[in-house]
C-alpha cells in the first residue's frame, strides 16, 4: 500500500514519523506502558519522548518485532555468566579478604549491569530459566561478598 493509497482516510498524523530503536520492547512488565513511561522519566528520559503500546501486528510485522532481539545470543550470554557467577563464587571464599572484597567489587557490578540490562522479554520470546538462574546465583554471589567485606570492614 503507497502513502497515496491512505490519503482518503479519515486519519491525521500523531508526529512525524516515528523511528522505533532497539528499545522498544514486549508489554510484559508489572503496570504495563504507564509504569514504564513514569520509570523512564523517572530515569531521565526526555519529556518529549513517545513511550506507547503497538498492538495488533499483521503476521509479517509481528515476525519483524520479534526478530528484534537475537534470542540465541541472549540464551548464551545467560549461560556465560552463570558458568562465570558460579566459578567466581567457588573461587571467591579461597582468597584472602582483602583481594575477595576487590575482586568481588568489580565482579559483582560487570554482572549486575548485565541483569539491569536485560531485556526481561516474555517467556514466549525467550526462556526465562537460565536468567532466573542468574540471579539466583547471583544473590547467592552478593551474599558471600557481603559477608567478606564485614570481615575486611571489621564489623
Amino acid at each position: 500500500m503507497s502513502d497515496r493509497s491512505v490519503d482518503n482516510l479519515p486519519a491525521t498524523r500523531l508526529t512525524p514519523p516515528l523511528q522505533l530503536y532497539k528499545g522498544g520492547r514486549p508489554d510484559n512488565l508489572v503496570g504495563g506502558v504507564k509504569v514504564l513511561r513514569k520509570d523512564l522519566q523517572g530515569l531521565g528520559l526526555a519529556a518529549e519522548a513517545h513511550v506507547f503500546a503497538i498492538q495488533s501486528f499483521s503476521a509479517h510485522d509481528e515476525q519483524a518485532a520479534r526478530s528484534l532481539w537475537d534470542k540465541q545470543s541472549l540464551l548464551r550470554d545467560y549461560k556465560h555468566l552463570v558458568d562465570q557467577v558460579s566459578e567466581q563464587l567457588g573461587r571467591l571464599e579461597s582468597l584472602p579478604p582483602e583481594t575477595a572484597a576487590a575482586e568481588s567489587l568489580v565482579f559483582g557490578r560487570s554482572v549486575i549491569r548485565q541483569i539491569i540490562r536485560d531485556p526481561l522479554l516474555p517467556e514466549e520470546l525467550v526462556p526465562s530459566k537460565q536468567r532466573l538462574r542468574l540471579i539466583s546465583l547471583m544473590q547467592e554471589y552478593q551474599t558471600v561478598a557481603i559477608k567478606i567485606w564485614l570481615k575486611v570492614l571489621g564489623v
